[in-house]
């Protein structure tokens, strides 16, 4: 499995798969629910359609449902700069947007003078 990229894979009901390389990725599932067994947690945990979970040692998920799961493995950015500005663009699009000023077209009476000539 590829380290650096995001993976969506699928997981038919009562299989399990090892996740040997996906120590510190985060695994987002997008439909069913999962049973995760990790080396380093104290419980076996459930993980729904919509939840998200950063991944530990040895960790190893199984399809706990009548229909397949949709999975997606990603990697975590890097450190709190990049929550920062994830959170700075968020906020940016909440802000009123103004209008932009534009000059508009030269009234040609006016700097002619009014000469009719």
């Amino acid at each position: 499995m590829d380290t650096i990229a995001a993976s969506c894979f699928e997981l038919a009901p009562g299989t399990a798969r090892r996740l040997d390389h996906a120590d510190g990725r985060e695994l987002f599932v997008l439909r069913g629910r999962v049973w995760l067994t990790c080396s380093g947690y104290g419980e076996d945990l459930f993980v729904s359609a919509g939840h998200a979970l950063r991944l530990g040692p040895g960790a190893v998920i199984e399809c706990d449902g009548p229909v397949a799961a949709r999975l997606r493995l990603e990697p975590v950015e890097a450190g709190w700069f990049a929550r920062a500005g994830r959170a700075l663009a968020a906020l940016a699009r909440r802000l009123p947007r103004w209008p932009v000023l534009r000059p508009a077209a030269p009234d040609l009476k006016a700097l002619d003078g009014g000469c009719n000539g």
